[in-house]
Parts: structure tokens; C-alpha cells; sequence
């Protein structure tokens, strides 16, 4: 009676450690088809070189305004020079 108790608890551990590696298998498996399923963002980008003088603020934030409504998002800005200082900005958005 205790081999066969012992034999069958032996059994059900098996059963129940195939089960669930079965699922994890599966899971595994439904997580590649969703990671294959789904594109790659693309991106598009504008590269907007300026010199901008104090007086010249209100222009230069009304363009970034308008690149904003239009979708373009500022990722990078530099300044580069010192005796005629050049802004430049890189804008990015989303490819349809």
C-alpha cells in the first residue's frame, strides 16, 4: 500500500511539473508571435540651423510652435561658435 501510494504521488508531481512547463512553453511561445507582430517605429527628422538674437525670440517660438502642431518633437539642441553663435535643433516625429 505505501509503494503504491508513494508511486503515485511520484506520478503526480511529474504530471504537474509537465503541466506547467507546458504552459510556460506556451506562453513563451504566444509572447514571440506578439513581439513579431508589432513594427518597428520609424521616425522622420528635420535638422533647423539658426542664429537667434534676443530680439528675434518671439519668431523663433512661434516656428517651434508650428513645428510642434505639426507633429515634430525637439530631441537635440547645440550651440555652436562665439563670435556669431549658431543655434541648431533636431526634431523628430513619427512616420505614419
Amino acid at each position: 500500500m505505501k509503494k503504491t501510494i508513494k508511486f503515485f504521488g511520484i506520478i503526480a508531481i511529474v504530471v504537474a511539473l509537465g503541466i506547467g512547463l507546458s504552459a510556460c512553453g506556451n506562453a513563451q511561445a504566444q509572447g514571440q508571435v506578439i513581439r513579431a507582430a508589432v513594427a518597428p517605429e520609424r521616425w522622420e527628422y528635420k535638422v533647423v540651423i539658426q542664429s537667434i538674437t534676443w530680439r528675434e525670440k518671439e519668431e523663433a517660438t512661434r516656428r517651434f510652435n508650428e513645428l510642434g502642431a505639426q507633429g515634430w518633437k525637439l530631441v537635440s539642441s547645440a550651440r555652436t561658435g562665439s563670435h556669431h553663435p549658431m543655434d541648431g535643433h533636431v526634431f523628430k516625429r513619427r512616420l505614419p
